[in-house]
């Protein structure tokens, strides 16, 4: 491993107790092909996470406030989650803080200097989003529950604008967490609850799905992430007396859905994994008193 020190714009803790502070994020670490990684950290008050926090694959340190860059944005504007295309291009699901407002929600892309490129009401009336993924065509696969009937349901977001119909994923058991990702061989919903992974194809079909290979029946899914024809769950254990959380990462293939091999337990939190020259990259992110570090290795 080798240790890359964070420096640039400065992240606000989520708590300082006895002059120590702690740093708190809410959803899943995102990273894209060249390694940098996308964050949403609480501010101290526990609850808003109205920024962005991007740290590139050098360890340079941005920090956009979508508040400010989001038209309509509230006081309780939140961020629900983040995510980067192809090209770089910060996307996030937001909750503009507008109670009376319909629909509240909208999907953003920013660039990398902090400016909207464009905003897109998200219809929630038939799908609850959770999670979502940029698409190679720059339609977005938003992926969640159905208000009503509590099932696990797709729908896509046309980058020309309008939204799709809301199709009901297989299976009856109600799936939480669920993570999306999108690579090369398309758009995959990773199904932790039923231990599964459909890959979505044209027309916001399931076209196939193949067994999850959970890291051990006790870890939690955290997120997903994709590098070239790999998947990679990441996981949270915290079931072992005095060992604190322990990470792993599970990866595999999409051309045939082989499980390939687990990684870890890792003691810091794995904010990215990439495959360069078919060789598995893990980056931790280390949080202390003294500043942030990004832990890589192969």
């Amino acid at each position: 491993f080798i240790q890359v020190p964070v420096f640039g714009d400065e992240v606000t803790p989520a708590a300082v107790n006895g002059g120590i502070s702690s740093f708190a994020f809410r959803g899943a670490p995102r990273c894209d092909g060249e390694g940098t990684v996308l964050l949403v950290p609480l501010d101290s008050n526990g609850a808003t996470a109205s920024r962005v926090v991007r740290i590139a694959r050098t360890g340079r340190r941005t920090v956009v406030d979508l508040a400010r860059v989001v038209e309509g944005a509230k006081a309780e504007f939140q961020i629900a989650a983040v995510s980067l295309d192809s090209a770089g291009t910060l996307h996030a699901l937001v909750d503009l803080g507008d109670f009376a407002r319909r629909p509240p929600r909208k999907l953003v892309a920013v660039s990398q200097d902090g400016t909207s490129l464009w905003e897109r009401e998200v219809d929630e009336s038939g799908i609850h989003v959770t999670d979502f993924a940029v698409l190679a065509s720059g339609d977005v696969l938003l992926v969640g529950v159905e208000p009503q009937a509590n099932a696990a349901v797709t729908a896509l977001l046309y980058k020309g604008g309008g939204q799709g119909a809301v199709e009901t994923l297989p299976g009856a058991q109600v799936a939480r967490p669920l993570s999306v990702v999108s690579g090369p061989d398309g758009a995959f919903v990773v199904d932790d609850t039923n231990n599964r992974v459909m890959q979505i194809g044209g027309h916001n079909r399931v076209v196939r799905q193949f067994g999850l290979a959970p890291a051990s029946p006790q870890a939690r899914l955290i997120g997903a992430q994709i590098s070239g024809t790999r998947i990679a769950a990441l996981y949270a254990d915290m079931t072992t007396p005095g060992e604190g959380v322990r990470r792993f990462v599970s990866l595999q293939s999409t051309e045939h859905g082989k499980a390939l091999r687990t990684l870890g337990p890792f003691g810091k939190m794995v904010v990215c994994y990439a495959a360069p020259d078919e060789r598995d990259e893990v980056t931790l992110l280390s949080t202390t008193r003294t500043g942030w570090m990004l832990i890589r290795g192969r």
